[in-house]
């Protein structure tokens, strides 16, 4: 058998490298994967001139994307809905690109910036509930087993099989989880000036988790508003990922604006806001094709449900954050 030997032009192959498909002399793409049929032995140039037209091309979608998505708000979504795929990037793929950027900067912003508690604050030094919880006041007034679990807890005991042994409570994993989590809820009290800045990380980690889980969920109270439209669940899922993908992009704004002056932020998180409210408003408006009161009515509903969803995860994930 003949060695390959090294070439500087392309070969015109009889089969396509990258799925083994018969080609047709004439073709000049593989008609089952896309890949090109004059295909040169990779050399620095070769790889360069792909890696820059790869970065170039995702850029070039990528921008337009952009442009598109906050001049026109709900008209990208309804073009990808509707088959312009190649000219734009992924909804989903355009999301996580800005949710990752979010989380990078903010964790420079918060390297930056730990949290320092005022020596007059009432969770620093003279915090209310480490006093109550060093009198037995905390978790006094709390049915029992509680306060009886505390005590335990406060005389040194940490196995929570002999803390129940001790009380002549049943050693089910419902008790010992209420150990576990009245020792948590103490410990969070007693060093909340020296432990906040790692509840700030776990709480802005889980809160990225929490949103990704209520999109879905988004999604199917969208379909719900707008059952007439007999459009199917993806296609309000990517007007979803829109919306959250601009709401994130205001994050993003946000946290920059806290970088360069706090004493601004303010101002700049209420105008934030009452853009977004537009913004939602507008892109309801263009994605669905419906008058204005319809999409005000619907628009104040969405923005109730979703407020109630948004707080009961803030709320879930504080209490997460502190305890687990």
């Amino acid at each position: 058998m003949k060695p390959l030997t090294p070439v500087s032009e392309p070969l015109k192959l009889k089969s396509c490298l990258n799925c083994n498909i018969q080609l047709d002399p004439i073709d000049h793409f593989c008609s089952n994967c896309g890949q090109k049929t004059d295909v040169a032995r990779v050399k620095f140039g070769t790889f360069i001139r792909e890696t820059l037209a790869g970065i170039l091309n995702y850029e070039s979608k990528f921008w337009r994307t952009i442009s598109l998505m906050v001049r026109k708000p709900g008209v990208f979504p309804k073009r990808y809905t509707e088959g312009k795929h190649a000219s734009y990037v992924n909804p989903f793929r355009l999301y996580l690109n800005f949710v990752i950027l979010f989380f990078i900067v903010f964790g420079v912003y918060s390297s930056l910036n730990p949290i320092e508690l005022d020596k007059e604050n009432p969770f620093n030094g003279g915090n209310p509930l480490q006093t109550d919880l060093e009198q037995n006041d905390f978790f006094e007034n709390l049915p029992q087993p509680v306060p009886a679990l505390f005590k335990q807890i406060k005389s040194g005991i940490t196995s929570p099989q002999t803390a129940l042994e001790n009380i002549n409570l049943e050693n089910t994993s419902w008790n010992r989880f209420l150990f576990g989590k009245i020792k948590n809820t103490a410990f969070t009290i007693q060093n909340f000036d020296t432990q906040i800045d790692n509840y700030r990380a776990k709480y802005i980690s889980q809160l990225s988790i929490g949103i990704f889980l209520l999109i879905p969920i988004l999604s199917l109270f969208f379909k719900l508003v707008y059952f007439r439209k007999k459009m199917y669940f993806t296609e309000h899922l990517v007007l979803v990922f829109n919306l959250q993908t601009v709401f994130t992009l205001f994050g993003l704004i946000a946290v920059l604006g806290l970088m360069t002056s706090e004493t601004s932020n303010s101002i700049l998180l209420k105008t934030l806001s009452i853009v977004f409210l537009v913004y939602l408003f507008v892109a309801l408006r263009n994605f669905y094709k419906q008058g204005y009161l319809k999409t005000l009515f619907k628009f104040i509903l969405i923005n109730l449900v979703s407020l109630c969803l948004f707080s009961t995860l803030a709320i879930f994930l504080v209490f997460t954050a502190i305890t687990l």
